[in-house]
């Protein structure tokens, strides 16, 4: 009996030393703040140049529509004349298919 309890107590001591051999490891972290001589700005530099765009005729917002122009009285009779002969002859035409 009193091998059982040599035994028992061997077979103890060797359990809990296992135990008392595993040491935590406390391993600090890792903080990074950066730089704290450079100043805290931004600078955005273009890669590349800027064109300058073209500004057109008229300003975007315009209420005035191209067909509200004003109209030059001799183009316009020019334009009635051409637009009579072209239906003078559409109407000739017509006329004669039937």
């Amino acid at each position: 009996m009193t091998a059982n309890w040599i035994l028992m107590g061997l077979l103890l001591l060797f359990l809990t030393l296992g135990a008392v051999a595993e040491e935590k490891l406390d391993m600090e972290g890792m903080s990074v703040i950066g730089n704290q001589e450079l100043p805290k700005a931004l600078f955005i530099v273009p890669w590349k140049a800027t064109e300058i765009a073209r500004a057109p005729d008229r300003p975007v917002n315009s209420l005035v529509n191209d067909s509200l122009q004003p109209v030059d009285p001799d183009v316009f009779r020019r334009k009635l004349h051409f637009f009579d002969m072209l239906h003078k002859n559409d109407s000739s035409a017509a006329l004669e298919s039937p």
